[in-house]
């Protein structure tokens, strides 16, 4: 009994090719690839977490060190903070947070996502006025920086603390 299949026009004949097996020209990829969504990428608001204590403070994982060289910027892992498939959440929604945090808030058993939310989003609460602080500073430094470099031009801060030239 010989099985059939049906792909084959004749079985005794091997396939053949339709197109070619190698392009004609290789793809070109641009030289920088952009964020899949605008908005989300904030370096400033990133380089703030540098040198920082873990605000997570997770209970019986943390191990509260200052300046802990391990604490790096942790994002919200929810929808509402602009996490998607494919996407961090946005930078506005990160903290300061150590490796055993880190790994707790994104890998972590021992909690539901109701109280690893909560844990998250209370540190957020506590560093949103330190970061903005340090935004500030940062900010109030580059206007020194302009002062200095371009004394033709006077520098002035407007209400959201964004430099602007003005002429």
């Amino acid at each position: 009994m010989s099985l059939w299949n049906s792909t084959f026009k004749n079985p005794g004949k091997p396939m053949q090719r339709k197109t070619a097996l190698r392009a004609a020209k290789p793809m070109q990829r641009s030289s920088k690839r952009k964020h899949k969504t605008e908005g989300h990428h904030d370096q400033k608001m990133l380089d703030a977490c540098r040198g920082q204590s873990c605000y997570l403070l997770v209970p019986g994982v943390c191990p509260r060190i200052p300046k802990d060289p391990t604490v790096v910027d942790c994002h919200g892992n929810w929808a509402d903070t602009g996490k998607g498939m494919g996407l961090k959440a946005q930078d506005k929604y990160s903290v300061p947070g150590c490796a055993g945090c880190h790994y707790w808030l994104d890998f972590g058993t021992t909690a539901t996502r109701e109280e690893k939310r909560a844990v998250f989003f209370d540190a957020l609460r506590r560093w949103e006025p330190v970061r903005a602080a340090i935004l500030d500073e940062s900010d109030k430094c580059n206007l020194a920086l302009v002062q200095n470099t371009f004394p033709h031009r006077q520098a002035t801060m407007d209400s959201s603390a964004r430099i602007q030239e003005v002429a």
